[in-house]
């Protein structure tokens, strides 16, 4: 399956450092095309939220499982 990929001036939204939902539009530069290339590109903010919501469940998970 293809994945969706903003064309210029598009909205999109992604997941920052910090597990915060943020929209912005695209503008083909570095730091969004590396959000992309990590799966970090979202249609809605409904889409990019459930994925900030299942990486912070996977690290406390991986955090529990190394003993920090």
């Amino acid at each position: 399956m293809k994945r969706w990929k903003p064309k210029e001036g598009e909205y999109f939204y992604c997941v920052d450092d910090y597990f915060s939902v943020w929209g912005d539009f695209w503008r083909d530069v570095i730091f969004q095309e590396n959000r992309f290339l990590a799966g970090n590109c979202f249609r809605t903010e409904k889409q990019a939220q459930e994925f900030a919501r299942r990486v912070r469940k996977l690290a406390r998970e991986y955090r529990r499982e190394v003993g920090e």
